[in-house]
């Protein structure tokens, strides 16, 4: 006769999953909740890009003509300089080349470039404090945003299908949670024309600090999760 198949292993991996305490799923649940809510990571090269910008520009900062428009701020994390002529920035997917940077616009390595997305007609508009504007304005409910090659098809960077809702002087952007790659989220401490704060706050409440970007991952690794608020902090390991 056959020997009775011994029920031990199931009843392991049953108590095995059973031991699994609520701060681990808590940080399940933060890492679910920060892909959901970071949506895209940065660029995995470095290059030009989209490192914050602002859709419903209530009190932030003004342009030269002393109105509160939209911006975008670029920045170059390359190690050279970049000549923009004839690069695009659009909000149209299905328009790549709506507005073209005018000739001799350069960034320089590690240096930023503030735009106002004002809804301008004439082109060029430089205004009053050196600032161009573009043809077309942001939409603070979402759309597409995207920085678009001289070739007007290579997409340097871009927010697809579209960036998240956005709020009254909140900006929405690049942050970096070393050592893993920057991700985008909320800012509400804007700060057009400078880098980004190193940790990223929206009213008071510090986005979760993971040691790894979002994204499948074949092998097992560690992470380490790191949250704060305004008087305290609380690290997983």
């Amino acid at each position: 006769m056959g020997q009775a198949k011994n029920p031990a292993p199931i009843f392991s991996c049953i108590k095995v999953f059973s031991m699994i305490d609520s701060t681990f799923r808590y940080l399940l649940i933060s890492m679910i909740t920060l892909a959901a809510m970071t949506g895209l990571a940065g660029a995995e090269t470095p290059g030009i890009v989209i490192n914050e910008f602002m859709a419903a520009n209530d009190s932030t900062i003004a342009d030269g003509n002393g109105e509160y428009s939209d911006w975008i701020e670029l920045y170059n994390g390359s190690g050279a300089a970049v000549d923009l002529t004839g690069w695009f920035l659009t909000d149209d997917p299905d328009d790549l080349i709506r507005w073209p940077f005018p000739a001799g616009v350069t960034l320089d390595a590690g240096e930023y470039l503030l735009l106002f997305a004002s809804g301008q007609t004439a082109y060029p508009y430089l205004d009053s404090q050196g600032y161009y504007h573009t043809n077309f304005k942001l939409d603070k409910d979402g759309e597409y945003l995207a920085l678009v090659e001289s070739d007007g098809l290579t997409i340097a960077d871009e927010f697809a299908p579209e960036f998240p809702v956005q709020t009254d002087d909140v900006s929405y952007g690049l942050c970096s949670f070393p050592p893993a790659e920057p991700v985008r989220t909320y800012l509400d401490n804007p700060t057009p024309g400078t880098s980004n704060q190193p940790a990223c706050t929206v009213q008071g409440w510090y986005a979760p600090l993971f040691s790894r970007a979002p994204g499948a991952l074949a092998e097992p690794f560690s992470l380490r999760s790191e949250e704060h608020t305004l008087n305290s902090s609380h690290r997983l390991l």
